[in-house]
């Protein structure tokens, strides 16, 4: 994985860091490159424009993970073509933890796990000297919903995260229904509830379960009395055409 993903099929180790820089606006470069290391060597290959002259200039498609990994690999290739270098040992004080992939997505950087499902660990080498600090990212946050009736529909919007599955619902008088179910997803919600009678109590709000921690949350609940007339029909000019009339 990674930039460095062409020496991936190695049979030994190596380690790879590659860097492009880009220039400001187009798809072209000024410089590029590769560096790795083996137990036994260390490598590294750059490309770049030292005059800074506009028209030597790298494509784009020339960055780091192309053409200066591929030299590098070119060349383990020829030096260790009748022998192979040891892998790399584990030092003493570097052990196996593992982190948080929430916070390594969503904050960029490494924490140690707490409480959480597999599925949002990995394991990871780290100094035990400097262990990094837990995790304190927020999986959930408060549910407010926000509502805004029309003549036609209530518009209902709130916030949500991927780490949640969330449940909008509508209560009535007689019934309870489901609206829709929102699962991961991040950013705000809309909804337009287009099947509303004139007259009526509607109660809004949302049931949500937490991925993370397993908890079930719900939100604050708005109410809607709809009380839709003729007058405000005809307040609107976007249903003047529902009351027109043909003069003779």
């Amino acid at each position: 994985e990674g930039t460095s993903k062409k020496l991936s099929n190695i049979t030994y180790d190596i380690a790879g860091k590659t860097g492009t820089v880009a220039v400001t606006g187009t798809n072209l470069n000024t410089d590029v490159y590769s560096l790795a290391y083996t137990t036994k060597h260390r490598f590294m290959v750059w490309f770049g424009n030292y005059t800074m002259n506009e028209k030597y200039h790298l494509e784009g498609s020339n960055n780091g993970g192309t053409y200066t990994t591929e030299f590098i690999k070119d060349t383990a290739g020829f030096l260790y073509k009748n022998f192979e270098p040891q892998d790399f040992k584990k030092p003493f004080n570097v052990d196996r933890y593992d982190i948080d992939l929430i916070a390594l997505e969503n904050e960029h950087k490494v924490c140690l796990a707490g409480n959480i499902p597999d599925r949002y660990k990995q394991s990871a080498l780290l100094s035990k000297r400097y262990l990094p600090g837990m995790s304190n990212f927020n999986y959930s946050s408060p549910i407010t919903i926000a509502i805004t009736p029309t003549p036609t529909y209530n518009e209902i919007k709130f916030k949500t995260n991927k780490y949640m599955t969330y449940e909008l619902m509508r209560d009535d008088e007689y019934t309870t229904k489901t609206l829709e179910t929102i699962k991961n997803y991040d950013g705000e919600f809309v909804y337009y509830d287009r099947d509303i009678v004139n007259d009526k109590l509607y109660s809004y709000y949302v049931d949500a379960f937490n991925l993370i921690t397993n908890e079930n949350t719900k939100s604050n609940i708005v109410k809607i009395h709809t009380n839709t007339s003729i007058n405000d029909y005809n307040n609107n000019e976007n249903y003047d055409w529902i009351f027109a009339t043909k003069k003779t």
